[in-house]
């Protein structure tokens, strides 16, 4: 068979929504390693797979489609009775070392149609700059107050000074006495 425009062949895209399948079965079953197997998660990516588990009555997948270098499969999610589906789930496979896998980060990007990873990235880049600028201000406002060696020094009088001027305010306040 041809490859598509997008360079993958329907073998391709049927394996992808293989992984797809297994993945979700791995998950129903509670087999957290085959489940992790068909994962890209990149460091400090973690899931939750008891809680997905625990979430899932049934599944159903939907018709997978070529973008690019990605199989893009949407999950429909029946949850347990007392509990709210979420929303289908746009899963993102990408193939790593000739394997098909679910890139979770880039499903729920697309999900909610928002890139997390790059938001948290200009968010930190956000509050770093804020910071600069804080620590920019204290810095200045700081740098208006005169340091120990620059403010002149108090001057203390010696003990002769000290005398001198106990003489000179005795005498001013002994100016003219009157009698009685």
């Amino acid at each position: 068979m041809e490859p598509s425009a997008s360079g993958l062949t329907p073998q391709d895209v049927s394996a992808a929504r293989g992984s797809a399948l297994s993945f979700l079965e791995a998950v129903v079953r509670g087999d957290e390693a085959a489940a992790r197997s068909l994962l890209v998660l990149r460091e400090g990516e973690k899931m939750d797979l008891k809680s997905m588990k625990d979430s899932i009555a049934s599944y159903v997948l939907g018709e997978p489609k070529a973008e690019g270098r990605q199989v893009v499969v949407v999950a429909t999610v029946t949850a347990p009775p007392g509990q709210d589906a979420p929303p289908p789930v746009p899963l993102v496979l990408e193939r790593v070392d000739g394997a098909w896998k679910i890139d979770m980060n880039a499903s729920l990007n697309r999900m909610l149609g928002v890139d997390l990873e790059a938001m948290m990235k200009q968010m930190a880049e956000g509050l770093g700059d804020a910071m600069a600028k804080s620590f920019e201000a204290v810095a200045e406002g700081l740098s208006g107050l005169s340091s120990p060696a620059e403010a002149p020094l108090p001057t203390v009088p010696t003990p002769q000074e000290s005398r001198s001027e106990e003489g000179s305010k005795s005498a001013e306040n002994d100016g003219p006495k009157r009698s009685r």
